[in-house]
């Protein structure tokens, strides 16, 4: 199993393209925390965004 990882605001996806391949349970583990990690930043920016286009 792999995992890709997009970087949605990046202007060049081709670069932003991550593919991590596990090497084992623990290292699952890891790559699992790190997407969430790079999910919650973005939720939070949205957020933000959100939070500051309401407030108009």
């Amino acid at each position: 199993m792999h995992t890709e990882v997009r970087l949605p605001s990046d202007p060049k996806p081709e670069k932003s393209r991550q593919i991590i391949r596990p090497r084992n349970a623990a290292h699952e583990r890891e790559t699992q925390r790190q997407l969430l990690r790079i999910e919650l930043e973005y939720l939070r920016k949205i957020g933000t965004l959100l939070e500051r286009h309401s407030k108009r």
